[in-house]
């Protein structure tokens, strides 16, 4: 269902960009986390518009680093902190926003012995840190996800 939210909303945000009259390219800037639905996304708004995307993909840093340099895109797509950051620098307008999806974390650690799995989480609670030891799931898989 998340997937299927992160999709329509992604796909909201480049068709609001089908009204654009004389752009012939539409440039994206888009850290790598969502990259793999962004592309699809793209392909399908090329082929119904006709608009081309010029898509940049990098990590958060480095699309941060770009934005603060003044590369201009035309669209963003990066975290809620960041883009934050970026309307309190006045960098893009706070007006334009949508919230695309969220995301967790995952940990992958390699294979153990099953009377062992829970040593992460139990670590995580003897050192008083919150972040594994409160999560409401914690699984491990065996194999290929």
């Amino acid at each position: 269902m998340r997937v299927f939210a992160r999709t329509v909303a992604i796909a909201a945000v480049l068709i609001s960009f089908a009204g654009m009259a004389a752009a012939a390219e539409i440039r994206v800037l888009s850290v790598g986390a969502v990259q793999h639905a962004v592309r699809n996304l793209v392909a399908e708004f090329e082929k119904e518009t006709g608009h081309r995307i010029v898509l940049s993909v990098s990590s958060p840093a480095i699309a941060m680093q770009k934005i603060k340099a003044g590369e201009v895109h035309d669209a963003v797509i990066v975290s809620e902190p960041a883009m934050d950051q970026l309307d309190r620098d006045g960098i893009v307008n706070p007006e334009s926003r949508v919230r695309l999806a969220s995301t967790g974390l995952g940990v992958a650690i390699r294979e153990i012995d099953r009377s062992r799995r829970s040593d992460l989480a139990q670590s995580e609670r003897r050192k008083g840190r919150k972040g594994l030891a409160a999560s409401r799931h914690l699984r491990c898989t065996q194999g290929e996800a």
